[in-house]
C-alpha cells in the first residue's frame, strides 16, 4: 500500500470530502482528484498541509506501509 492509498483510506474513514480537503488547503479538488486516482504524485507539502487540515496523524499513515 502505497502513502497515498493509506492517506485516502483515513480519509474515507473519516468520512471528509474532497471538497473539504480543498476547501481547508487550497489544493483545488482536480488536484486531489488526480492525486487518489494516481494520476499526479502527491507532494511531501500537500501530505502534511492534507494531514493537518483533517487531523490524521501522519505517524499513523507509516503503519500502512510495507516495511
Amino acid at each position: 500500500m502505497s502513502v497515498t492509498d493509506a492517506l485516502k483510506k483515513e480519509i474515507v474513514a473519516k468520512g471528509v470530502t474532497y471538497t473539504y480537503i480543498s476547501k481547508a488547503t487550497g489544493i483545488s479538488v482536480d488536484k486531489l482528484s488526480r492525486i487518489f486516482l494516481k494520476k499526479r504524485k502527491l507532494q511531501a507539502e500537500e501530505l502534511i498541509t492534507i494531514c493537518l487540515s483533517t487531523g490524521i496523524n501522519i505517524d499513523e499513515l507509516r503503519k500502512c506501509l510495507p516495511t
